[in-house]
């Protein structure tokens, strides 16, 4: 390899890691709209089936308070600590209430898909403990990187991509 070679790999690596701080918010967006909600359906039924649901029941609630500093001031939501047991063991969760005015119940349904520890409500399956803003960063890094590569990195555009299709395919006849 040539040092034209090197210099077209580390432009095309760094635009692909400049252009996916861009590329995933709008990635993780679309995920959370379009994927999740198809996912979250799946991820019940499948609870549901193999048992994973719990009645955890409330040990204390309070408001939630948010600190800033010397001063503090309660949002108005409340905050519930349940305790479930599964399997024989406890577990010990903390769940908001989602607006101020929904009220912590007494006892609620919890859901998860394999660890108990990760129980939360049906409509957060799927969601909770599930963002892997890394992991879609580096894959959007790494496709931008050998889309930039192929079109601006071999020199030839996208004639040496279509000579590549061309190849497999006569291999395969």
């Amino acid at each position: 390899m040539n040092s034209e070679t090197f210099i077209n790999i580390g432009v095309c690596i760094t635009l692909g890691l400049l252009c996916s701080v861009f590329v995933t918010p709008i990635v993780v967006l679309l995920r959370k709209l379009f994927y999740v909600p198809f996912m979250r359906k799946r991820y019940l039924d499948k609870a549901i089936k193999n048992k994973h649901f719990v009645t955890a029941k409330l040990v204390r609630s309070g408001e939630l308070t948010n600190n800033f500093g010397e001063f503090g001031f309660v949002s108005g939501c409340e905050v519930g600590l349940y305790e479930y047991e599964y399997g024989g063991k406890k577990y010990k969760t903390k769940l908001i209430a989602s607006s101020p005015s929904e009220h912590i119940s007494e006892t609620v349904e919890l859901y998860f898909i394999k660890n108990p520890k990760n129980a939360c409500f049906a409509n957060e399956l799927g969601l909770r403990g599930n963002s892997h803003w890394i992991l879609h960063y580096f894959a959007v890094a790494t496709i931008i990187s050998l889309v930039a590569f192929v079109i601006c990195g071999t020199g030839d555009g996208l004639s040496a991509l279509q000579s590549f299709v061309d190849n497999a395919a006569n291999k395969i006849k």
